[in-house]
């Protein structure tokens, strides 16, 4: 079960090539070998995943897209966008085992 506590984290082997010119980013998840073309929403989810808590991650993202997409549909597009990056092991979560939450 997920918890808001969480961690969110990048897969420690995971491989990202960012192109921001071009506006694209790739993925390659070696432990699961595949190459993936992120898109604008799982590039931002990525990006935002550094350790901090579930509850965290989503509020920078719906900091981030706040002024282009209302808040309903951004958590639609944020919870789409992250079972998809943990599903393709592009991202990884651990429990807070401390318990501390972020603050």
């Amino acid at each position: 079960m997920f918890s808001p506590s969480d961690r969110l984290n990048k897969s420690p082997d995971l491989v990202l090539r960012r192109l921001p010119e071009w506006r694209q980013c790739y993925a390659y998840t070696p432990a699961q070998p595949d190459l993936y073309e992120l898109n604008r929403t799982a590039w931002l989810i990525v990006e935002l995943c550094d350790g901090q808590s579930l509850d965290a991650v989503e509020q920078a993202f719906l900091d981030s897209v706040g002024r282009k997409i209302d808040a309903e549909t951004a958590r639609m597009h944020f919870n789409q966008g992250l079972a998809d990056l943990l599903a393709r092991g592009i991202l990884v979560r651990s429990p807070d085992i401390a318990g501390n939450e972020e603050g």
